[in-house]
């Protein structure tokens, strides 16, 4: 997915940030991950599969609310720079609360992933 790799949490993979970074807070699941036990390369692929399901939800929030005739503009840029904050700003000047959006979304996918961690 334009080349994301996961980095946020310090882990051996190279990661590369995007831009929600800083608007979603991930140790709970890190810290709920670490309870299992796992070796360092099942916990790796977790996390990346985590990190790949939640970036995907966001990218679908924003592109949800964002108006059609700036998607592909916002995915320009989304693709060559995915770190930079002027992304936000961009967002911020078309999307009506969206770092709100972005942080109760994440809370919501949070929460159904580590209820499903805890049914296995």
């Amino acid at each position: 997915m334009f080349g994301l790799q996961i980095s946020r949490i310090r882990l051996k993979t190279p990661i590369k940030k995007v831009f929600w970074d800083k608007l979603i807070e991930m140790d709970d699941i890190q810290i709920q991950i670490d309870q299992y036990g796992l070796a360092q390369k099942e916990k790796t692929e977790l996390l990346k599969v985590v990190y790949q399901t939640i970036d995907i939800r966001i990218l679908d929030v924003i592109l949800s609310s964002l108006p059609k005739e700036k998607h592909q503009s916002f995915l320009d840029k989304l693709t060559k720079t995915p770190q930079h904050h002027k992304l936000l700003k961009f967002l911020k000047e078309n999307v009506e609360d969206i770092e709100d959006k972005i942080k109760d979304l994440t809370k919501e996918v949070k929460k159904e992933i580590i209820e499903k961690l805890q049914e296995h």
